[in-house]
């Protein structure tokens, strides 16, 4: 007997978005507000979100966006190549993401590690070593990613319970795969990097009309501050509400440990030139955030911006060179290769064209989503919106692709906190960021995160620990959120 083909699912996905992006304008009417092109446009919207939310092809999908907005006589052909290949988040992305790899390569992030987890504020501080441990957890994230940061500290914590002599179901381990996954979250610390670049080039676009600017200074201090007040009270709950001993951890000798055994203990000519090169660049924005447009100088210095500052870095990579080498102290032409990653540019690109969609007033979208929304955001103060966006992005994203969320809830909530920001003088990108960060906090489900397979394939981890402590931690995390979101919300 002849075996039964399996459904293709994936085809099925990808012509339901086709169909969405190319026809869903011409088969709905204009509404309400939303003209002929918005309705257009919105389709074109709509396909995307479900091509990536449902495992389509990123790349084909993407490319498929970028093409209908042509087809639909949203941008001319030169146009749209001027804004996607031309823009600002293509050039970060290629190259600070070069730049991130090159620092990975280098090994320095192990050694970087081994420095936190070995100074002398850990010896003989149970707490103080677990928040060194995710801080560590935190740095290596943000510069090599989530996979080999999960498969390093996973390794390194079952190296401590070996060392310690913990059980296998020792509630140690359980809270300390979770924190580590959690502090994991700072591969969305760079604001230059993939996919926060993407959700940065969405919120621009929902704010050009309210003559605003999403600053990344702030969403760079806002995620690693708020992360890491969390993981110190995560840290001081494992020993006080939830008993978990951490006694063994006095005497605990990292130099047993076989994760970090071959590791050096300081970094190398070649790893501190990546720091410094790194460094340099952060500093460079850091300074142009805050240099005031008035001072001596000000359009020279700030020349670079936030994106050229990174092409002046690989440059710097390719023009010093080690004696007798015939290339820079760093790869860069192949790391450039590396991280020209097509599939994540022809999203960048396609969600900075989409973007727009919400903000343009001849597509009458956003007039017709604030009247929609009214009801939820509108009227509401800031102290109401903000518990509304923390709540409804953390639960949500749960059970779905947490970059599909932000997408989605950004350009919605944008309009919203802007008009608040013009009443009441409030920074409107702290609660652009909390709701990021929200979405990032994802491990109930498998379907919360391609990246929640790491911990709930562990089989330390099983359901009654995420829906009971897991629960209950996630709610710690939403007050802290609300909290320092408020604070930052009037203070910056």
């Amino acid at each position: 007997m002849a075996e039964k083909k399996k459904f293709d699912s994936y085809a099925l996905v990808m012509i339901i978005g086709a169909v969405f992006m190319f026809l869903f304008g011409f088969v709905v009417p204009p509404f309400s507000t939303v003209t002929v092109v918005g309705v257009k446009m919105l389709g074109v919207l709509i396909g995307l979100i479900i091509i990536t939310c449902f495992n389509g092809d990123m790349l084909g999908g993407s490319l498929m966006a970028l093409l209908a907005t042509v087809f639909h006589g949203y941008y001319t052909a030169t146009g749209l190549l001027q804004e996607w290949l031309g823009s600002t988040s293509t050039i970060q992305l290629v190259f600070c993401g070069a730049l991130c790899l090159a620092l990975r390569d280098s090994g320095a992030m192990n050694v970087l590690a081994k420095k936190l987890l070995t100074s002398k504020l850990c010896k003989g501080r149970p707490v103080a070593t677990m928040v060194m441990l995710f801080l560590a957890t935190y740095v290596v994230a943000a510069f090599v990613g989530g996979p080999p940061t999960y498969i390093l500290f996973f390794g390194l914590i079952e190296s401590i319970r070996d060392v310690c002599g913990y059980d296998k179901d020792d509630p140690f381990i359980k809270f300390s795969l979770l924190g580590a996954y959690i502090a994991a979250t700072g591969i969305f610390f760079f604001a230059f990097k993939s996919p926060q670049v993407m959700t940065i080039a969405m919120i621009n676009s929902a704010m050009e009309p309210y003559g605003r600017t999403f600053n990344e200074g702030t969403w760079m201090l806002v995620m690693f501050s708020i992360t890491m007040v969390y993981m110190i009270i995560y840290a001081i709950l494992m020993k006080t509400i939830y008993r978990v001993n951490l006694e063994p951890l006095k005497e605990l000798d990292f130099n047993k440990i076989e994760a970090l055994r071959n590791t050096p203990d300081n970094f190398n000519a070649n790893q501190l030139k990546c720091i410094a090169l790194i460094l340099g660049c952060i500093a460079y924005i850091i300074f142009t955030t805050v240099y005031p447009k008035e001072a001596p100088a000000y359009a020279y210095l700030t020349c670079l911006g936030n994106s050229w500052i990174w092409v002046l870095g690989c440059a710097i990579c390719t023009i010093f060179r080690r004696k007798g080498a015939k290339e820079g102290f760093v790869p860069i032409s192949k790391l450039l290769s590396q991280s020209s990653m097509w599939p994540m540019i022809s999203l960048v690109g396609a969600l900075i064209m989409l973007g727009k969609i919400t903000s343009d007033a001849e597509l009458g979208i956003r007039p017709w989503l604030v009247d929609v929304l009214s009801p939820v955001f509108g009227g509401t103060n800031i102290w109401v919106l903000m518990a509304i966006v923390i709540i409804f992005s953390t639960l949500v994203t749960q059970i779905a692709n947490g970059l599909v969320l932000t997408m989605a809830v950004c350009p919605i909530v944008t309009p919203f906190v802007c008009e608040l920001a013009a009443t009441t003088g409030i920074n409107p990108d702290v609660i652009l960021i909390i709701s990021n960060i929200c979405s990032g906090y994802a491990f109930w489900t498998v379907a919360a995160s391609t990246n929640a397979a790491f911990i709930l394939s562990r089989p330390e981890i099983d359901q009654k620990f995420i829906w009971t402590k897991g629960v209950q931690v996630t709610c710690v995390f939403m007050a802290v959120c609300y909290v320092m979101g408020m604070l930052y919300t009037y203070i910056l």
